[in-house]
């Protein structure tokens, strides 16, 4: 019933759980795209949302001076998780950070997971 619900109005992600459900997502279609890679570098998915909720944690961070969307951060973690490999490698959803967090004052950003594993600046 949960799930349903969920499905039928989305999940709201406030700034506080927004580097774990990119974590989550990044690390679905890793998983998804380059099994190999994955398997690599992460002991398994719990190892795999750690690594990666750190590298997300300090994105987060880095846009501390800007305004937070909460409609475009839900909608940045789902078009993570429906992304084909091709844009995953791409690094097409790191374009979403700038919609997720706006008006920042003397920059802010960077940073967060690449699909090759690397943290992105």
């Amino acid at each position: 019933m949960i799930l349903l619900l969920a499905a039928c109005f989305g999940t709201s992600y406030d700034e506080e759980d927004i580097s774990a459900a990119l974590a989550d997502a990044f690390c679905t279609r890793q998983k998804d795209c380059a099994r190999g890679t994955y398997e690599a570098i992460y002991f398994g998915d719990a190892d795999c949302r750690r690594q990666n909720g750190v590298s997300y944690d300090a994105l987060v961070e880095g846009f501390g001076a800007c305004d937070y969307h909460i409609d475009e951060a839900e909608e940045a973690v789902d078009r993570l998780y429906d992304l084909d490999c091709g844009a995953f490698f791409d690094g097409a959803y790191i374009a979403d950070y700038s919609e997720i967090w706006t008006g920042c004052v003397g920059g802010g950003g960077g940073g967060g997971p690449t699909a090759s594993g690397a943290t992105g600046t």
